[in-house]
């Protein structure tokens, strides 16, 4: 049986922020904003489909703070809650990276990201149906290279 997400779960290797008491988004974070609003298992399966469409392994967890962040650039292109939720993740990841480069924090090494997959052609849809397209976030700079992995 699974255990129900927590917070206090999702503690990343990345640590906390002096002076702010912010700790690094993780995936747990993620997979619990998307459990308080649709449920466990919705969220589990609207985590699944974005680990799928990102090229993401079901297996593989915790993720580094890069695939963090384009799970919830996945999820905010979406619409509805979903997007909020996106959105919402995507903030407190940007905010962490700022207050973390501008503290001069050294974080413990983090897992790579996971390369990006080949995106697969899709079909177009109809002007009638389509949503309003919304481009992917481009991944946060101070996220790109983390300073103490090298």
């Amino acid at each position: 049986m699974r255990e129900r997400l927590t917070a206090a779960a999702g503690a990343s290797a990345l640590g906390r922020i002096p002076g702010y008491d912010l700790a690094a988004p993780s995936d747990t974070d993620v997979r619990f904003a998307l459990e308080r609003h649709f449920g466990r298992e919705e969220a589990d399966d609207l985590w699944w489909e974005a680990c799928a469409a990102l090229g993401l392994p079901r297996d593989r967890r915790p993720l580094a703070l890069p695939d963090v962040e384009r799970v919830a650039a996945y999820f905010e292109c979406q619409t509805g809650m979903l997007r909020i939720v996106g959105r919402s993740m995507l903030i407190r990841i940007r905010t962490y990276a700022l207050l973390r480069e501008r503290r001069g924090v050294v974080a413990a090494p983090s897992p790579p990201p996971s390369p990006a997959p080949s995106p697969a052609p899709s079909p177009a849809p109809s002007p009638d149906t389509a949503p309003e397209a919304v481009p992917p976030a481009a991944p946060t700079p101070a996220l790109a290279a983390d300073p103490s992995a090298s």
